[in-house]
């Protein structure tokens, strides 16, 4: 596994790509922070997106996930300090670690495989 840190100007772009690869694949939502123990908030459900909106003093990375109204989830993680992607040793993305104020949330793919090798495609 290998883990690579996302520069904060790059944060937008690389979630918006992210999200974009990975639309509707089934991941796992972790959120640890100070105050509980490690909690998923849900477990095998449809990427809707990851976004950033970062500005001064108030920036937020919002990750929603379920395609249905009704089981539909948005986390926020607010004042994001770190973002990284860890990947696979073939380098198929595993999973996303957000550091922000209230603790650290994990956005993990249940396959991580390359987006290209998807239905036999190369």
């Amino acid at each position: 596994m290998t883990t690579q840190v996302i520069p904060r100007e790059e944060w937008k772009d690389f979630l918006d790509s992210f999200s974009g690869r990975h639309d509707r694949w089934l991941v796992s939502l972790e959120v640890d922070n100070s105050v509980e123990t490690e909690q998923v908030e849900a477990h095998q459900m449809a990427l809707e997106g990851i976004t950033a909106d970062l500005k001064d003093g108030e920036s937020t990375i919002s990750i929603s996930v379920g395609m249905i109204p009704h089981d539909r989830l948005t986390h926020a993680v607010h004042d994001p300090v770190r973002v990284e992607v860890e990947r696979t040793h073939e380098g198929a993305e595993k999973e996303i670690r957000i550091e922000g104020r209230e603790g650290t949330t994990v956005v993990r793919l249940r396959s991580p495989v390359r987006p290209e090798t998807i239905d036999g495609l190369m």
